[in-house]
């Protein structure tokens, strides 16, 4: 995905989050790769290994991860 796809990912996500608590899965960061027909298995491998395993750690670990390996 490019960035500016993670970006609209993670901003989607945090909406859904501010909206209810996570469940511990990738319901919403799913929502999202569906709507964009965005095929899941890499992404989702990616996020996982950023250390985002479920919806609030995606906003947590994986966010700032790629933030980190983005030029400024």
């Amino acid at each position: 995905m490019a960035p500016a796809q993670m970006k609209a990912l993670f901003d989607f996500v945090d909406q859904r989050l501010s909206e209810t608590e996570c469940d511990h899965s990738f319901r919403h960061t799913i929502a999202f790769l569906d709507s964009q027909q965005i095929q899941q298995e890499n992404v989702l491998a990616w996020l996982e290994n950023a250390g985002g395993y479920c919806d609030c750690e995606v906003l947590f670990n994986a966010e700032e991860k790629l933030e980190s390996i983005l030029p400024k």
